[in-house]
């Protein structure tokens, strides 16, 4: 039963890293295409860009502190 739960969680960790990595990335391309279409000014005005960013380097964040738990 012990050793069943470590293999789930060992599973469930692996699937967010992929899931976040792969959000992460989309988010990215998403930014890219936005800071390319708009100017500096639209960019720092709009909400939602604004509020993507945040989002975007929390995940980055997140995966990093994922990481440095994994390696201890």
């Amino acid at each position: 039963m012990k050793a069943k739960s470590e293999q789930r969680t060992a599973k469930a960790v692996k699937q967010l890293q992929k899931y976040l990595e792969r959000k992460t990335l989309d988010i990215g391309l998403t930014l890219n295409d936005y800071e390319m279409t708009h100017n500096d000014s639209e960019c720092t005005g709009s909400k939602e860009y604004n509020a993507l960013v945040a989002g975007y380097f929390s995940l980055r964040e997140t995966i990093e502190k994922m990481n440095r738990q994994l390696k201890k």
